[in-house]
């Protein structure tokens, strides 16, 4: 199995990767897109969001559907 490299910014637009862009999550592996609103989100702030991308990417990578992830 070969790593890939995934990267999360709260400030910058990746071309493959998650990011904040200010109102949503936006996250994209190149055949799946999620977008994913923070006030949704039970545990709040930037730590938290950053922690959402993360497990939200690697579920996304991992072939869970974007609506489970949203659950």
């Amino acid at each position: 199995m070969r790593a890939t490299s995934f990267p999360v910014s709260l400030k910058h637009q990746p071309t493959v990767g998650g990011y904040f862009d200010g109102d949503t999550i936006q996250l994209q592996t190149g055949s799946k897109n999620l977008e994913l609103n923070p006030e949704e989100m039970v545990l709040k702030g930037t730590h938290n969001m950053l922690n959402t991308m993360f497990a939200a990417s690697a579920a996304l990578l991992a072939g869970v559907s974007a609506e489970a992830i949203r659950e």
